[in-house]
């Protein structure tokens, strides 16, 4: 994917996590909970530069779809894919012109 003046980052709360109790817990922590993620989301963003796209996958993987939906633009995002899981479902969702 040709990519100019931009930065490229992915973060996933799918690959590092510990099963407590039968519960998933991420290494990427809610901090309204102080816990790990407790849920299945990717978030892969295109911005201005790596440093902040880096920034904004956590973000956005945190925030979750509907609050990246409100925000990417004003976060200063060209573009966001998000992969999640929702009642049991993959989801994809795409905001800006996320290249395929």
């Amino acid at each position: 994917m040709p990519l100019a003046k931009a930065g490229i980052s992915t973060a996933s709360s799918m690959s590092q996590s510990v099963s407590i109790g039968g519960t998933r817990y991420a290494a990427m922590l809610d901090p309204a909970t102080g816990m790990g993620l407790t849920r299945f989301i990717s978030a892969t963003v295109i911005a201005e530069s790596a440093t902040t796209a880096a920034a904004l996958a956590n973000a956005a993987c945190i925030a979750g779809p509907d609050v990246t939906k409100q925000s990417f633009a004003a976060w200063g995002t060209r573009a966001v894919r998000m992969v999640y899981e929702h009642e049991g479902k993959s989801e994809l969702v795409v905001m800006g012109d996320f290249p395929i």
